[in-house]
């Protein structure tokens, strides 16, 4: 790497014109005493978000003393970390301010970067503010790399309410009252739920661009962040397997009746495989699983989780759509959305529930506890008026309550809001949107 590279690059940011940012609902301390890293499943806006970081620190500070560098630019390729100590002394060359903020988009392509960042860190000059490919942000591996250096934020794909601020859209709560204004709303729900929330995919108008987005990002994921990660050989099975488990999103996943299904469609692959290469697309954000509720740690081993996809575009457009199903689509909104809130929570966990036992039992959605206690209870229906719910799901929503001892029993529906009493518990009805926006 030579110094004028670096003198480039450094004179490329001092000079370059910030694009037009909206502001997303993540929020992350501009001041911090450690390692601020940024995750997510890849084109959710982690570079976005850092420049966005980047403009609130410029109402403060020079350009001179914020240092922003993404490691994907083409003269950054092949870096390692003894490359990294010619960034200050080129910084210090061109500029008289020293840097106060070090911005590092894409730092884990770098060789080596967590010895350097470390170093770099505990001299205790610096904020530092770092994203990276899936992979190597993941809490886990973070934990490891940095040893108790950093702090970490997830970021996901659009929720329903940046969808909307996005579109530049605003819906008055007033004006909902009026059947006209909230089918407008409901419509763009469905194109919510139908292409999903990426940045770059929710601001394309033609639909066909969109779709080729959405393969494009599969594609990328697959190859990135699985099939180099992990030295697979076979793509072609794991391209399959992952079809299928983004086929059953909102359904249970198990290792054994996976296995069952590739040996019933003369495909071989065997059941640890196929747990490797779940965990896989766990580790890309591709997939966000949910265990059952117990407080036998063998029960919740033993049963299957429920799985949910990081993005309901993958879930439409990967495979061939033969059918709408527009509950299992609200239920994985749900799902991403609860995931969403729990990272801002980490007393938070979320699960499903199932009576304990019976093939065809009582089932609830989501449980939601935080610390010791359960707090709420959620089923989600594609039922627009009451008489369409299911008295099953009602039922399992009080017999959990009962076994649970929860009193906040919630049905999130498509647009039906009101509060009913069945077998003596109070459950309030939401419809989607409200509980999404509020």
């Amino acid at each position: 790497m030579k110094n004028e590279d670096f003198k480039k690059i450094l004179m490329e940011w001092k000079t370059k014109e910030l694009p037009l940012i909206k502001k997303r609902e993540l929020s992350v301390n501009l001041n911090p005493t450690q390692i601020v890293t940024i995750t997510g499943i890849r084109r959710c806006g982690k570079t976005f978000f850092l420049l966005w970081i980047a403009k609130n620190l410029l109402k403060k500070f020079d350009r001179e003393e914020i240092l922003y560098i993404n490691f994907e630019h083409e003269l950054l390729t092949g870096l390692s970390s003894r490359d990294l100590r010619k960034l200050f002394k080129s910084h210090r060359e061109l500029f008289t301010k020293d840097v106060k903020y070090l911005l590092l988009d894409e730092l884990p392509k770098v060789k080596e970067w967590d010895i350097w960042l470390r170093r770099v860190f505990d001299e205790k000059k610096y904020r530092i503010f770092i994203t990276g490919s899936s992979y190597d942000l993941r809490p886990e591996e973070l934990s490891y790399a940095l040893r108790g250096r950093t702090i970490n934020y997830m970021l996901f794909p659009l929720s329903f309410k940046e969808f909307l601020k996005f579109r530049e859209l605003k819906f008055n709560e007033k004006e909902l009252i009026l059947e006209e204004k909230r089918g407008e709303l409901l419509k763009e729900l469905r194109v919510y739920l139908e292409f999903g929330g990426f940045p770059d995919v929710v601001m394309k108008d033609d639909d066909f661009e969109k779709i080729k987005l959405i393969s494009s990002y599969f594609d990328t994921i697959i190859l990135r962040d699985i099939v180099e990660k992990h030295e697979i050989r076979n793509v072609r099975i794991l391209r399959n397997f992952l079809k299928y488990v983004i086929s059953i999103s909102s359904n249970y996943f198990s290792g054994s009746k996976t296995e069952k299904y590739f040996r019933s469609i003369g495909e071989k692959v065997s059941k640890p495989t196929i747990l490797d290469f779940y965990e896989y697309a766990k580790r890309a954000f591709l997939l966000l699983p949910i265990e059952i509720f117990s407080t036998k740690a063998k029960l919740r081993f033993q049963s299957p989780v429920k799985t949910y996809v990081m993005d309901t575009g993958f879930i439409n457009y990967i495979n061939p759509r033969f059918s709408e199903n527009w509950g299992a689509l609200m239920e994985n909104v749900v799902a991403v959305q609860l995931h969403r809130l729990k990272e801002s929570n980490p007393r938070v966990e979320l699960f499903y529930w199932k009576e304990y036992g019976k093939q065809e039992g009582k089932e609830v959605d989501f449980v939601i506890k935080e610390g010791l206690k359960v707090k709420r209870l959620i089923q989600v229906t594609y039922a627009s008026d009451f008489d369409e719910m299911e008295r099953r799901e009602l039922r399992a929503l009080v017999k959990a309550s009962e076994l649970l001892k929860c009193k906040d029993l919630v049905v999130i529906s498509w647009d039906l809001e009101d509060e009913v009493e069945f077998s003596g518990k109070k459950i309030k009805v939401i419809p989607l949107w409200k509980w999404l926006l509020g």
